[in-house]
């Protein structure tokens, strides 16, 4: 009896270690993924921000390009204007 005695004991012993020793890796893995979700928030919060300045860089890039089609056709008709006078010049010369 005092034998099985010192065997329930020992198992208790050794399972009580066992435990110890999962509820120890429990807790590193707890905050590994404490960790983890600290990181993939920020990843996150920073892949946002890009996606905004993305879209705003587009809506920016949308404007100037716009104002240069703008641009060129006002160019263009300053040379179309530029011509015409040149040629109303030499008239008047003749």
């Amino acid at each position: 009896m005092a034998g099985e005695l010192n065997d329930v004991r020992s198992g208790m012993d050794r399972l009580s270690n066992e435990k110890a020793g999962f509820e120890k890796q429990n807790k590193q893995w707890q905050s590994e993924l404490s960790e983890l979700s600290t990181k993939y928030e920020d990843a996150t919060r920073t892949l946002h921000e890009i996606e905004q300045a993305k879209k705003k860089l587009g809506i920016d890039n949308s404007e100037l390009s716009r104002t240069l089609e703008d641009v060129d056709s006002q160019i263009s008709q300053l040379n179309k204007l530029k011509v015409s006078l040149a040629t109303q010049l030499d008239e008047v010369k003749r």
